[in-house]
């Protein structure tokens, strides 16, 4: 995956989501047209700084090349899900290292997922799951997708 090298020396907290974020934990990989970057909506400054060629496409997204960049809301510095905003976790807790870049942890990418039923990324990802994350999952589908067809695979 290609980052600018800008966002490497970033004095704010980032992540990858989306499919290359799934991509990074399984090592299925499969072509990805773009990269979802995501950090708080309060950092945007410290972004826009780095990389000067951001371009508003809503009010929570901004392109940059194949960045998709999504700003998520933050409590207290902990991140907020944007679909149930009472989910509010560490950003510790919702994602992972891997050779210096965060990404959002896959259960979370999929509850993201479970609204496009990208069924596809879950069939893929499921296998790599531990069963605390599966258990997460399917707490979380449960609240915020109540009876989604996903959590009989779960």
């Amino acid at each position: 995956m290609d980052l600018p090298d800008q966002l490497l020396d970033l004095p704010v907290p980032w992540w990858i989501g989306g499919s290359r974020a799934l991509a990074q934990f399984t090592a299925v990989r499969r072509p990805h047209p773009d990269t979802d970057l995501t950090l708080f909506a309060d950092d945007l400054p410290s972004l826009a700084a780095a990389l000067p060629g951001l371009t508003r496409v809503s009010p929570d997204r901004l392109a940059a090349g194949s960045l998709d960049v999504w700003l998520n809301s933050s409590a207290d510095g902990n991140w907020v899900f944007p679909l149930d905003p009472s989910v509010v976790l560490p950003l510790d807790d919702v994602t992972w290292e891997s050779g210096g870049v965060r990404y959002l942890r896959p259960e979370f990418v999929l509850l993201f997922k479970a609204e496009q039923k990208a069924t596809a990324d879950l069939e893929s990802t499921l296998p790599w799951l531990r069963a605390s994350a599966r258990e997460r999952l399917a707490e979380l589908l449960e609240r915020v997708h109540p009876g989604h067809a996903w959590l009989d695979l779960v």
